[in-house]
């Protein structure tokens, strides 16, 4: 049984998103595949999983645990909502056109602006620059997702169990 109380399995998971943010920053700099606003938001959500998975290591108890659970299901369900639409762009299959060029960051927030090198978009949506095993990376970050969904109603299911 996998035990929510148990502050390595939240420490993994906080690893894993920022192990994937440089997995994208890796991407970009390295392998030069610019980002479009698709992958912007993604990264957004990609911090944001890091950061709300190390709300059970910093607050001990039930509540701080009720709160990591809200808020991640909250934001992979909107990072799997953008990783659709991202694929369905990729694959032609979404006719609204382009994706822009200007993220929608709220004025109090303009990320964009104040960390460029990691929240400019320079790319276009449509583009597939890589593919592994015949997938996207829209595709293999809603693998993830999902992945990361079972687990989480796993430990909220365990939860339960102590």
């Amino acid at each position: 049984m996998i035990n929510p109380k148990n502050k390595n399995i939240w420490a993994l998971m906080s690893l894993s998103f920022a192990l994937l943010l440089l997995s994208a920053l890796v991407f970009q700099y390295i392998f030069k595949m610019e980002p479009c606003i698709k992958c912007i938001y993604q990264r957004v959500g990609v911090i944001s999983l890091c950061i709300i998975f190390t709300i059970p290591l910093i607050f001990r108890g039930a509540v701080a645990r009720t709160i990591t659970y809200i808020s991640s299901l909250l934001v992979i369900c909107k990072c799997l909502t953008i990783a659709r639409e991202h694929s369905l762009k990729q694959h032609n299959l979404d006719p609204s056109g382009s994706c822009g060029f200007r993220p929608d960051f709220p004025d109090w927030l303009p990320l964009d602006q104040w960390l460029p090198s990691i929240f400019e978009v320079r790319g276009a949506c449509d583009q597939i620059n890589w593919l592994f095993q015949g997938y996207t990376m829209p595709e293999w970050l809603s693998v993830i997702y999902i992945s990361t969904l079972i687990l989480l109603m796993v430990l909220i299911r365990n939860e339960k169990n102590l």
